[in-house]
């Protein structure tokens, strides 16, 4: 029994984790939700999650499918400041996994390098174009507001009662005589 909960455990969690991410609009890669978003260039996008064991998978939307190509990087990311070649990969629902689709003629170099004001300045390279990218955003956690806080109907709820209360507010009572 004790082996079936560990062996359920991971699943049970990446399907809670899974769920509250696609709640709040967090994409996913793979079986991850993103963890970070940025801009590169002018309208490339990147989402970016680190795998527990270090590897960065990048998703980047593809022009022509309209769907989110994964690739991850060739080594472990375990600075901040370093570039790595990416290679793309499919994720496998049954197995769990980011398989390699050995495709040699997509060619991603994605990473970061500090500048002479040491900050760093991330770049993405797709074959021999190079691109200026925006620091990594972190993706917004809603997770406190979705447990106390208003649902959209409570917030409506609560408009209409401060605009009845005005309203009442600014009528005349007329108390009778007697």
């Amino acid at each position: 029994m004790k082996r079936a909960m560990t062996a359920l455990l991971p699943i049970i969690l990446t399907t809670l984790v899974s769920n509250s991410a696609l709640a709040q609009g967090v994409p996913l890669l793979g079986n991850l939700p993103a963890s970070g978003h940025q801009l590169c260039g002018k309208t490339i996008r990147l989402q970016l999650v680190k795998t527990s064991d270090e590897m960065m998978i990048l998703g980047i939307k593809n022009k022509q499918s309209n769907e989110m190509d994964l690739f991850m990087s060739s080594l472990p990311f375990t600075v901040s400041d370093t570039y790595a070649r990416f290679i793309p990969v499919k994720f496998d629902q049954l197995s769990k996994t980011f398989i390699a689709t050995h495709d040699d003629e997509l060619d991603v170099i994605w990473g970061a390098a500090l500048d002479d004001k040491n900050t760093l300045g991330y770049k993405l390279a797709l074959g021999n174009f190079t691109y200026s990218c925006s620091a990594p955003e972190a993706w917004p956690n809603d997770k406190a507001n979705h447990l106390y806080g208003e649902t959209p109907t409570d917030a409506h709820a609560a408009s209409e009662n401060v605009a009845a209360e005005k309203n009442a507010k600014t009528t005349k009572t007329v108390k009778p005589r007697g």
